[in-house]
């Protein structure tokens, strides 16, 4: 069964896990979203559907023929996630009469492995770094069906409101739950609709006003960059160029999900260093990303920070 990490907390008795997984999921709906799943092993493997079977009218006493879905298996191993936190006792023992050294240390680790997990989420590639899982521009793929080339060439292009509407269409079996931006396009987007008196808003499930766009609303997240390059009118890298995209996704194990191993996050105190007067503890996560029906997901690239258009 899959579990979001907020409703995985639920299940934990240990005050520093729920702590530090509270403090993974706030202010990110990719966290508040991905469903994940425990699993055994360091690998994850499912079938894809390739193409579907056939279906057909026929007359009474008519021989019926058999039609076949095609698969592929696609296999998904986890990578290691994670950061040390070294608490040095002096200043443990004497400047913690206010504020708790040792348990702020570890929250601001916990951000750095946030950060780290949501840019892989968006720009991995285990064929450039094999530590680290494939993310959403891996998965959807430049040149697929599933994704919009905004730019030509090199150069990118200013957000085409038809192209958004084409986004949301090619996710398929259902709309998407979610597009995904940074704060430049949505300010884009946002703009557009106010003047031509189309502004949607509404409340999220979790009760936050959001801004919409045909039904579907738009999260902005800190990790996607303005400075993605465009290469043969594709996108390229994440940094030296001048433009963004978009993601439209939907969650779920048929969908964009995620695997874990070992309860989620986790914090092990490593003990008393030889080397310092410091205790070490490491949080660490056993996570990776997958992505089932390539229909759920589909994106926008090669968009620059300039007016929208029709």
């Amino acid at each position: 069964m899959a579990l979001t990490l907020a409703e995985a907390e639920r299940y934990s008795t240990n005050k520093v896990y729920a702590g530090i997984v509270e403090e993974f999921v706030r202010m990110s709906v990719v966290l508040q979203r991905v469903p994940f799943t425990e699993i055994e092993g360091n690998a994850w493997q499912y079938l894809r559907e390739n193409a579907g079977s056939s279906a057909a009218f026929y007359d009474p006493q008519e021989v019926w023929s058999e039609g076949t879905a095609t698969t592929t298996q696609v296999t998904v191993g986890l990578k290691i996630l994670g950061g040390d936190v070294d608490v040095d006792n002096f200043l443990k023992a004497t400047r913690s009469n206010y504020t708790d050294i040792e348990a702020e240390l570890i929250a601001e680790k916990s951000k750095r492995v946030k950060f780290t997990f949501l840019d892989t989420f968006y720009y991995g590639d285990d064929s450039i770094n094999a530590k680290e899982f494939d993310g959403l521009h891996v998965l959807v793929g430049p040149t697929s069906a599933q994704t919009i080339n905004q730019g030509t060439g090199t150069t990118g292009a200013a957000l085409a409101i038809s192209n958004l509407d084409t986004l949301i269409d090619t996710v398929q079996d259902g709309p998407p739950e979610v597009l995904l931006m940074p704060k430049a396009i949505r300010r884009r987007i946002n703009a557009y609709l106010r003047a031509n008196g189309l502004h949607e808003q509404n409340r999220d499930d979790w009760g936050n006003m959001v801004q919409y766009y045909n039904g579907v609303p738009i999260y902005v997240d800190d990790s996607l960059v303005m400075t993605e390059t465009v290469a043969s009118g594709d996108y390229g890298v994440k940094t030296g160029g001048a433009t963004g995209s978009i993601f439209a996704c939907k969650f779920g194990t048929d969908a964009v999900f995620g695997i874990q191993n070992a309860g989620s996050i986790s914090v092990e105190k490593i003990g008393q260093l030889e080397t310092k007067d410091a205790m070490r503890h490491r949080i660490k996560w056993y996570v990776s990303m997958g992505l089932g029906a390539t229909i759920s997901l589909a994106a926008i690239d090669g968009i620059t920070d300039a007016a929208a258009v029709s």
